[in-house]
């Protein structure tokens, strides 16, 4: 697989951006997230660490109340 590079496209939105990470995910390392979160004008990098990669599968009881808090914070 070669993704296609996003990046100006991330680097143009200015709407807050919440990134959750699975604290056990190999798709998404942590350096790269921290990487893609930086992209953003305005963006929240949260890991849930008991997670694979799909942490709404995984964890849904975590990633309820990150949502819910972050939303609250931002909308």
């Amino acid at each position: 697989m070669d993704p296609a590079d996003l990046t100006e496209q991330l680097a143009s939105i200015r709407a807050p951006v919440l990134l959750v990470r699975g604290g056990l995910s190999t798709v998404l390392p942590r350096p790269v997230a921290e990487r893609v979160a930086g992209l953003f004008s305005d963006a929240t990098l949260v890991e849930v660490a008991e997670s694979g990669h799909s942490v709404p599968t995984d964890r849904p009881e975590a990633l309820t109340p990150i949502v819910l808090d972050w939303l609250a914070r931002e909308g």
